[in-house]
């Protein structure tokens, strides 16, 4: 990405004499030509008609031909936020993951009398396996059932909705750059990115081969400095905010816009992997300084859950494995209470031949299992989630779940990453949910006993987003592996077929459904009570008739 694309000065790029003049803008600018002194050292006419002469480092041939330095090593950096820390002002330096680099391949360290050391990388080693942790297309009948679920609104982030990228956030990615190259190197920044684009790459399943004669590997490692600065500059900033001030920073990701934050966090397709923030905040960092870009990132998304009711407010460990933000997001949401209800074997004879069902309607279960819905109570320092669903006796506890105007695009989104796995906890509660309450009787239901809690502008708003919630996707809910709620399921529908359940359900429904009713019922106990008294003493003094009272004689 040329420098005058973000309003910085054009500096003098220094080409080392085995590279030809790459046929994209990656630097700062232009390459100049390369003629030969007279010690046959080779120079590099700059834009002012300066000669200079590179000391020659070492180069990295890749397997596919691309020749870059090796040992350019920058002045690491602390974080851009500081301001304390010296500008690296030219091509001298590199980032101290390059020199890391450079000495796991030191192996394959060969000579040429020509070239000088060079060291050979097969780039095909840094691609991400395909099986874990990729980031995916949504599937086309699932798009097609609720596409503005999504697709950004706002800002597009990775190779799926490039093209959608307007000019007025383009500009703010662009700010997020140059505010990092106030205080580090540009080109090194980019260098950075071309190294990483390889295995970038390998996370997307639907991108197409790159064609270099058309600038695709020019144009995926631009996306990514671009988005990849705009998302430290979002996260990072009020990460280090909060640590110095050691309370939420107002600039942090739980106050920013609404939009932002669904389009950045929840969104399945508008993602980049995590690593390519790591390469960048280890280029920025200062020496000793450990910068992980999950530890910058998980306390403010943590805390937007925590806000938002998804989790516990109790401190968690950042999940190391998250492989993008929404993987994050869904890392935190798997509590390790359902993580354990998964892994808890299941008696051979409660799980064979038992075939699994729909789930009935809230209201059904009300009237014909005796059933309560309760909100689930948890102890001060538990963790745990939404999909916590326990049932006690004949009261199904459920943690409260609150209904906005994200609340669709998270769960849909979490349920299609979850269908690159195994297990199916997400989907597991969405088709609990999808199917109690899918009337607005089932939701004002649910809503007076404090299990649902909606912003929508009626039960019916409420009570259509959960019916359309699953519309599209698929679950085994025979296998107890993806469907953890089957027991309960088992549980509660056995208590539909006991008739004193549907007796007693079926008379508090009808008798003691609201208050007025609970109170005509109370008088009724009491007038009845009454009755029966009287009635007891009718019969008390008709077989023992009143007696003449005796007098006492004086």
């Amino acid at each position: 990405m040329a420098s005058e694309e973000l309003g910085l000065p054009i500096q003098s790029t220094l080409v080392h004499p085995l590279q030809s003049p790459p046929s994209h803008s990656t630097g700062l600018a232009e390459p100049q030509a390369v003629t030969r002194s007279t010690n046959g050292s080779p120079t590099v006419v700059g834009s002012l008609g300066m000669a200079l002469t590179p000391t020659s480092p070492p180069s990295v041939v890749s397997s596919f031909g691309i020749i870059a330095p090796a040992s350019l090593t920058p002045t690491p950096m602390s974080l851009w936020h500081s301001g304390s820390h010296p500008v690296a002002a030219d091509d001298s330096t590199s980032t101290d993951e390059d020199s890391t680099m450079q000495r796991q391949a030191s192996h394959n360290l060969d000579y040429s009398e020509d070239a000088g050391p060079s060291v050979v990388i097969n780039v095909q080693n840094e691609l991400h396996s395909s099986g874990d942790g990729v980031i995916p297309k949504v599937r086309a009948n699932l798009r097609r059932v609720a596409a503005d679920l999504f697709t950004p609104y706002a800002v597009p982030i990775g190779p799926y909705h490039e093209s959608a990228d307007s000019w007025q956030w383009t500009e703010a990615k662009k700010r997020a750059v140059r505010d990092l190259v106030s205080v580090v190197n540009l080109s090194g920044l980019e260098r950075v990115m071309d190294r990483v684009q390889y295995r970038a790459r390998g996370y997307y399943t639907h991108l197409p081969e790159p064609d270099d004669h058309a600038g695709d590997s020019a144009k995926f490692s631009r996306m990514l400095l671009l988005d990849g600065c705009y998302l430290v500059s979002l996260f990072v900033d009020c990460y280090q905010r909060e640590e110095a001030t050691g309370s939420p920073s107002s600039r942090s990701i739980v106050y920013r816009d609404n939009t932002v934050v669904r389009d950045i966090l929840y969104l399945l397709e508008n993602q980049i992997p995590l690593f390519v923030i790591h390469e960048i905040l280890n280029y920025m960092r200062a020496p000793g300084e450990v910068t992980s870009a999950v530890e910058c990132i998980a306390r403010p998304v943590e805390e937007l859950l925590q806000r938002q009711l998804y989790i516990s407010k109790t401190p968690r460990e950042a999940p190391s494995t998250s492989v993008h933000l929404l993987d994050l997001v869904y890392c935190y949401m798997a509590s390790p209470l359902q993580q354990q209800q998964q892994q808890q074997p299941q008696p051979q004879e409660r799980t064979s031949g038992l075939l699994t069902g729909p789930w009935r309607r809230a209201t059904e279960y009300r009237r014909y299992a005796n059933l309560l819905f309760k909100r689930r109570a948890f102890g001060a320092g538990e963790e745990w989630s939404i999909l916590d669903v326990e049932l006690d006796g004949g009261n199904l506890r459920i943690p409260l779940l609150r209904v906005d105007s994200n609340t669709w695009t998270v769960l849909r989104n979490l349920m299609a990453l979850e269908e690159q796995q195994e297990a199916r906890p997400v989907t597991a509660y969405c088709y609990f949910m999808s199917q109690v309450a899918c009337t607005a009787e089932d939701v004002g239901l649910l809503r007076s006993a404090m299990v649902v809690e909606h912003f929508l502008g009626s039960d019916e708003s409420a009570a259509q987003g959960f019916a359309c919630l699953c519309h599209g996707m698929a679950l085994d809910i025979h296998n107890l592996q993806r469907n953890y709620l089957k027991p309960i399921w088992h549980a509660v529908e056995k208590r539909c077929g006991v008739p004193a359940h549907n007796f007693k359900g079926f008379f508090r429904e009808k008798y003691c459904g609201n208050i007025f009713y609970r109170v005509v019922f109370f008088i009724a106990i009491l007038v009845f009570v009454s009755q029966m008294v009287q009635s007891i003493y009718a019969v008390i003094a008709y077989h023992r008739p009143n007696t003449p009272p005796t007098r006492v004689l004086a």
